[in-house]
């Protein structure tokens, strides 16, 4: 439960290398969020995330992705997700299969389902063959939200 010792471990490693190290980035980020309890420390650290991978459009989407979806962060700093988001295609393009899933994952987890339903049709039909199973199942899940939000109106409820 030394957090300060545990960040200056996950910095040694960030520092080796920012892009490998990513992952250990996010974790720092969560740690500070969720173990130490420490909101203030962690938005400054997203902030400084936003930079160190500015060109790096799948940390920012994971980091976009984290900070909406993980079921542990209870307060969701939802302006530095889209922060991350935005900064994610500015990096990485509309083109990237990867990058338009997290961009459809934003999308969704922020209430845009019928955007996030578009997004992922367009990662699931770029995908590499290999892929398109796993881009589908997250295709069909946004459709099935979709369809009972629809049907929610419709019906009144």
């Amino acid at each position: 439960r030394n957090y300060r010792e545990a960040s200056s471990h996950y910095d040694t490693a960030i520092t080796i290398n920012p892009a490998i190290f990513s992952n250990i980035a996010l974790e720092k980020y969560k740690m500070l969020l969720v173990d130490a309890g420490d909101a203030k420390g962690a938005a400054a650290y997203g902030r400084e995330l936003l930079k160190t991978y500015s060109e790096n459009g799948i940390a920012l989407g994971d980091l976009a992705v984290l900070i909406l979806t993980d079921e542990a962060i209870k307060e969701r700093d939802v302006e530095l997700a889209e922060k991350a988001a935005t900064g994610m295609v500015a990096a990485g393009g509309r083109n990237d299969p990867e990058i338009l899933s997290r961009l459809a994952a934003v999308q969704f987890a922020t209430g845009k389902v019928q955007e996030a339903v578009e997004t992922q049709m367009e990662a699931w039909m770029g995908a590499p063959e290999v892929d398109k199973a796993a881009f589908k199942t997250k295709l069909d899940q946004y459709r099935n939200a979709l369809t009972k939000a629809q049907a929610g109106v419709r019906s009144g409820g």
